[in-house]
């Protein structure tokens, strides 16, 4: 996160890459032996933070949370990036 010090938004940077690469790394082939995954950060006017996988073998779809599911997450992250 060094390219993000000194900034108000260090923090948050840190905390969002943190999300993405953890579930790069639980929930896509990323995660198995001689997985690997890629991180890209850019400071400009706005943080762009980019995570690039291996996949999870299915295809993409996009699915809207339900209230079980809602409750049943314990850290803010959860909430954020399903």
């Amino acid at each position: 996160m060094f390219l993000f010090a000194g900034t108000p938004i260090a923090s948050d940077v840190g905390f969002v890459v943190t999300e993405l690469a953890t579930n790069a790394a639980r929930h896509t082939r990323s995660g198995q032996h001689g997985g690997r995954f890629t991180v890209e950060l850019v400071l400009g006017g706005l943080a762009y933070i980019g995570v690039t996988d291996l996949g999870g073998g299915g295809y993409p779809m996009v699915r809207l949370p339900s209230r079980s599911w809602l409750s049943s997450r314990r850290t803010p992250g959860e909430h954020l990036i399903p």
